[in-house]
């Protein structure tokens, strides 16, 4: 960042490892600065939605992973983020919705972890 200011990917690189180590606040500055310099970075919008969610606040959350599917409709952990955070608003039917997408997604792009990993969430919501 010192070198090129306007790297958005090392911005969000930076909150990553900030978020790691619990500094959230400082990671979603820098995800905001790495969607201020690249408004298509889908990534960093998950990764914002992410650090959200950890802070408590889920509805943003939701926000910020609605423009990175809106941004890239295939993101499978975008979906999955989704689901998570809609189910701890409580909005399960909508979960449930984002899992089966993430399923269909995964098996595509083979991921199966988190094939298995969405198999594991519909079965807990559908059961619940």
């Amino acid at each position: 960042i010192e070198l090129k200011s306007d790297f958005a990917e090392a911005y969000n690189n930076r909150g990553n490892t900030k978020q790691a180590l619990g500094r959230n606040a400082e990671a979603v500055a820098d995800y905001d600065r790495a969607i201020e310099l690249k408004p298509d970075y889908a990534k960093a919008y998950n990764n914002r939605g992410n650090t959200k969610r950890a802070l408590g606040r889920s509805a943003e959350a939701v926000a910020d992973y609605d423009r990175a599917i809106e941004l890239k409709p295939d993101y499978a952990k975008a979906y999955s983020s989704r689901g998570n955070a809609k189910q701890a608003l409580g909005r399960n039917a909508d979960a449930l919705a984002d899992f089966k997408r993430v399923l269909a997604f995964a098996h595509q792009q083979g991921s199966y972890e988190l094939a298995q990993y969405a198999e594991a969430k519909i079965n807990e919501l559908e059961s619940g």
